[in-house]
């Protein structure tokens, strides 16, 4: 019998900085901002990777994005805290 490839979950150093970016601050962010953060650790790091390696990490359930109305898409880490949903406070 012939059996399929499963795809490889290829976990590359960019990879890792945005999972990393997205654990370690507590609150959806968008992917400017994962971007900023990234930077900081690779410097070369660019927009469309970070859109290609959230894309993957959501494919994978590792990140959830997160929808705000009138925001840009926010995302955050999946983690058994935020297993369920972000809540937000209108402040206006």
């Amino acid at each position: 019998t012939i059996r399929a490839k499963r795809p490889q979950k290829r976990n590359t150093v960019q990879k890792r900085i945005i999972k990393l970016v997205l654990q370690n601050i507590a609150r959806p962010i968008t992917p400017q901002e994962i971007l900023e953060e990234a930077k900081k650790t690779v410097p070369s790091i660019g927009m469309a990777t970070v859109y290609r390696e959230l894309r993957r990490l959501q494919d994978e359930g590792d990140v959830q994005q997160v929808y705000l109305p009138g925001e840009p898409p926010r995302f955050a880490a999946n983690s058994e805290e935020t297993a369920s949903a972000y809540h937000f406070k209108c402040t206006k």
